[in-house]
Formats: structure tokens, sequence, C-alpha cells
């Protein structure tokens, strides 16, 4: 119970520290969640069983990704009594437009933070992230292959989450006006005797259109 309160006064300590300038600020982090972490090892925490276990569990999550279909709606709850982070495995082609929401209850003293990653060998590389606001993520795929979605609270913080993953082309049809007809070829399509293929879409419009 002892140790419990002081880390809770280190907590505290936390929030005003970040709130003043110094050392501290001169580097900006590049996640809210990377920026939480570095606070965590400033005031020591990190030296402590509950800091040294978020940090643990930040990385084996990435390691232990559940996975999943998109589209993807999960409703959960964190506790304060438990250290946790969750992450979800999933797959995305080339082109098409990740889209996360978080809605969290409640709004206010409770923080997840939640970012994207990219399996790198051995590693994970770090895509995107949410803003301090929490609430949504983008991602515009670049290349097919397996992503994970992570999600962490800050320590002592309850509440209730639902996460909602969906997923669309990146980029809209570009005739404003058109049907399935203004398509004339499409990708892998033959061409001169089957010799080649098609490596396009073509989609035709009245001049100027």
């Amino acid at each position: 119970m002892k140790k419990l309160s002081i880390i809770i006064v280190f907590l505290a300590s936390l929030i005003l520290f970040s709130c003043k300038s110094g050392p501290f600020n001169l580097i900006k982090p590049a996640t809210p969640h990377q920026a939480y972490e570095r606070k965590l090892k400033t005031a020591g925490l990190d030296q402590t069983i509950m800091g040294a276990k978020w940090i643990n569990n930040a990385q084996q999550s990435l390691q232990k990704a559940l996975a999943i279909t998109l589209p993807y709606q999960e409703k959960g709850y964190f506790s304060a009594e438990k250290i946790e982070a969750v992450a979800y495995r999933f797959q995305l082609n080339r082109g098409q437009k990740l889209q996360v929401k978080l809605d969290r209850k409640p709004i206010n003293g409770f923080m997840i933070y939640f970012d994207l990653w990219e399996p790198d060998g051995a590693n994970y590389k770090l895509l995107a992230a949410a803003d301090t606001l929490g609430s949504e993520l983008q991602l515009d795929a670049e290349k097919t292959g397996t992503y994970i979605l992570r999600l962490q609270p800050e320590l002592l913080g309850s509440g209730s989450y639902t996460i909602v993953a969906t997923t669309g082309p990146s980029l809209a049809f570009p005739l404003k006006s058109a049907t399935r007809n203004s398509i004339k070829s499409l990708w892998g399509v033959g061409r001169d005797n089957d010799t080649r293929k098609h490596e396009g879409i073509d989609i035709f419009a009245p001049f100027r259109t």
C-alpha cells in the first residue's frame, strides 16, 4: 500500500513536470506514447515493478498481437488494477486506406495511447500514432503486408473503450458522374496477343469532363 502511494505521488508529479518548461521539453517525442514512457523514466518509475511492467508490456503486446480481419469492432475495459496493453494484427493491401476510431469513457482522466506498427524482421517499425486527443488514426497503405495496431492506457487508468477499424480505397473515383461502363480495360488484361499484361485501368469520359 505504501509503495502504491509513492507511485501515485510520482504520477502526479509527472503531470506537473510536463506542464513546465525545461531540458525535458527541448526534445520533442515522436508520439504521445513515447512522451509518456520518457516521463516514467525521467521520474525513475521504470525502476519500479509497475513502471517496468508497463514498458515491457508495450513491446510484448506487439509480439503477441491478436489476428483479426477488417472491418473489426471491439469493446473492452482497462482496469487500474492491471497493467495491460492489447494489439491487433491484420493485413492491408497496397492502396487501401485504414481508418481507426477509438471511443473511450470517461474522456477526462483516462488516456489510451494507440499507434500503428509494421513488422520489420525481428523488430517493429512505427508507422503512425494518434494525437493527444487519442480518437482517430488513418494510414494509406504503401504496400501489401501485415500491420499491428496497439492500445495501451496510462498507469492507474480505468475505463471502457470501443475500437472500430475499417478500410477503403485511398483514392476516390476520378470521375464525378460515372458508371461501370466508364471502365473499358482492367488491370491484368492481355495485350498484344497475350504477350504482355496491361498494368493499369483505362477510364473513359467525354472531352474536358
